[in-house]
């Protein structure tokens, strides 16, 4: 790999000093014999940066709850640890690199966890969890002058007292053996981290030309898409994985920097609709779609799956709060007189919900939506002739998708990709159809075609909608929650369903099955961080964002919350359109809506 030169921007810890000892090993290890059998509370005493030698060690916070997790920080300078500057000499590289030694540093602690034969009482330490992306984190830095990780830590006890002995080797020996064997180049020498750096790199090149090439998104020959039957986020085992073969008629051949010629199936730009039998594959192929927008770790089956980058899941969220939304191009009129112009409730019923949702997304920037049936709402998808039969127009307020889905691309170039098991009116809006037959993707547009014009739609065009002009809402500063205030993120399976910020609760499952608790976490200090410096009442959200996301780029993510100083929390990178949504999700929010964009 070419080695490019790293810019004031690029390297955000430059701005961030070594850290400065007070202390050496061995006035850590007298300190540590002092309270040996003390209270854990008395352990605070402890708190300093110390010179271990082959390391630094900064013990940052130490709570007196023997349950409680700690906070310390381990430095390796690069003197020492010789990470080559190629690794991290672009910010994709550097997110990479970052990603490999955190979970490197993982691996380490994992093979530290005591196995039931040590009489000792031990320690914990923990990096956090990682799931399957390849992500911006906080818990490791690397710069040109040193590798940095941040690690959650608890001292040995018995009952609610230090065990001294235990401690020291856990602080003088464990942690600087497992950063020698994790950051250091004689760690790296197995082409592990060059692997990994490649991946992102060729991950990244080809996400962003997929429009250039006429696709909305990409699958590799190769992927495995399926997961995991216990919901976890790994893919199946090698004797019952399926590996993805594009059909014929949409094969597309993309060029890496590293990997070469990538051949797959390419799914067009436009409306694209997935149909097929009960377990044949459609929800899988739409979920991989999905996660596609995030690089994924080599061998991970979806390292190859890739979908542009503003592409955003719609679905129905019956009960969401809702703050004036335009849902004009959907909806002909509310009830008691409302003007659907500017949609506001505490309780958005299901259909609506999902119009919400997706004209949310148009505001924020979404060139491409996915929506699956069976997350959906009937009657926002489609309307057929009989029920218009049966319903006078009069009382079909509800402008189905159906209607919308071909508009949305011819006047604002957003894609969508529907699936489906009964699509039936959609058949004549699909640019392109796919057919899954045993998790085989077959393209049978022609035939669809075919089939629909000898069997002709008799279902009338629904009342023409106003033509589509971005909202322009500005949330309120004295809306959001404040900077302090407490985040708190609820997880089933070790995946994040509810965000907590002080007293407001956000469903966190309109964002997918996903999510990683360190990224909930972020998006909680996102809005925190949205308040205090964006959020001045000249603003509207996309505006906004677009100013937090060039703060992040310049600054690092530690900048969502700087007041936590050394106690800084795990936290992973999420997209500005997850920023929004979850903003938009708050009940407490209220918005002034601007003057529309002509």
């Amino acid at each position: 790999m070419r080695v490019l030169p790293l810019t004031a921007a690029d390297d955000q810890l430059k701005r961030v000093s070594l850290l400065a000892p007070t202390g050496t090993a061995a006035d850590l290890d007298r300190s540590l014999g002092g309270l040996d059998g003390k209270p854990l509370g008395r352990c605070r005493d402890l708190l300093g940066v110390y010179d271990l030698g082959t390391c630094t060690l900064s013990i940052d916070d130490l709570p007196g709850d023997p349950a409680a997790f700690g906070v310390i920080r381990v430095e390796v300078k690069q003197k020492r640890a010789q990470v080559p500057a190629a690794f991290f000499s672009t910010p994709e590289r550097r997110r990479a690199c970052e990603d490999y030694l955190a979970r490197q540093v993982a691996k380490a602690v994992a093979e530290l966890a005591p196995d039931g034969r040590e009489r000792r009482p031990a320690g914990t330490l923990s990096i956090g969890a990682l799931g399957q992306h390849i992500l911006e984190r906080t818990v490791l830095r690397v710069s040109d002058e040193r590798v940095l990780a941040r690690l959650a830590m608890r001292l040995p006890t018995k009952g609610e007292r230090l065990v001294a002995g235990s401690a020291a080797d856990l602080l003088l020996r464990q942690i600087p053996g497992l950063m020698e064997r994790s950051v250091t180049v004689d760690a790296l020498a197995d082409g592990a981290l060059r692997r990994h750096v490649s991946v992102v790199e060729d991950q990244e090149n080809l996400r962003a030309r997929l429009e250039g090439n006429g696709l909305v998104a990409f699958i590799a020959n190769g992927a495995v898409l399926a997961r995991q039957p216990d919901g976890s986020d790994l893919p199946l085992d090698r004797e019952r994985r399926l590996e993805f073969r594009s059909p014929d008629r949409l094969k597309f051949t993309l060029n890496a920097p590293n990997w070469g010629a990538v051949m797959g199936m390419g799914v067009p730009l436009g409306v694209t609709v997935v149909v097929g039998g009960v377990q044949q594959g459609k929800s899988t192929l739409l979920e991989a779609l999905q996660q596609g927008v995030y690089d994924h770790v080599p061998g991970d089956g979806r390292d190859r799956v890739l979908t542009v980058r503003n592409a955003v899941r719609v679905s129905a969220e019956p009960g969401r709060s809702v703050r004036q939304v335009d849902l004009s191009p959907f909806v002909s009129s509310l009830p008691g007189g409302h003007p659907p112009s500017s949609y506001d409730t505490d309780c958005a019923p299901k259909s609506l919900s999902q119009a919400v949702g997706l004209m949310e997304a148009l505001e924020m920037g979404a060139t491409a939506l996915l929506i699956d049936e069976d997350t959906s709402a009937v009657g926002f998808l489609h309307r057929d002739a009989r029920t218009q039969q049966l319903v006078s127009r009069e009382h079909q307020s509800l402008i189905p998708l159906v209607e919308q889905a071909h508009l949305l691309y011819t006047e604002l170039g957003v894609s969508t990709i529907v699936v489906a098991s009964s699509p039936g009116d959609y058949l004549d809006a699909a640019d392109t159809v796919i057919m899954m037959q045993d998790s085989c993707p077959l393209e049978v547009t022609s035939r669809a075609r075919t089939i629909a014009a000898a069997m002709p739609n008799r279902r009338q065009p629904e009342v023409r909608r106003p033509a589509y002009r971005p909202q322009a809402r500005q949330p309120l500063r004295e809306t959001v929650p404040a900077a302090g205030e407490k985040i708190e993120v609820q997880t089933e399976g070790g995946r994040a369903r509810w965000l907590r910020v002080g007293e407001e609760v956000v469903d966190l499952r309109c964002l997918g099955p996903l999510l990683e608790p360190s990224t909930a976490v972020a998006l909680g200090y996102a809005l925190q961080r949205l308040k205090t410096e964006y959020l001045d009442g000249t603003r509207n959200l996309p505006e906004a964002l677009s100013m937090l996301e060039l703060d992040l780029d310049r600054f690092g993510l530690e900048l969502l919350c700087a007041q936590a100083g050394d106690t800084l929390p795990a936290l992973s990178r999420p997209r500005m359109l997850d920023v929004g949504a979850v903003l938009n999700r708050l009940p407490s929010l209220r918005v002034v809506v601007e003057e529309r964009v002509q």
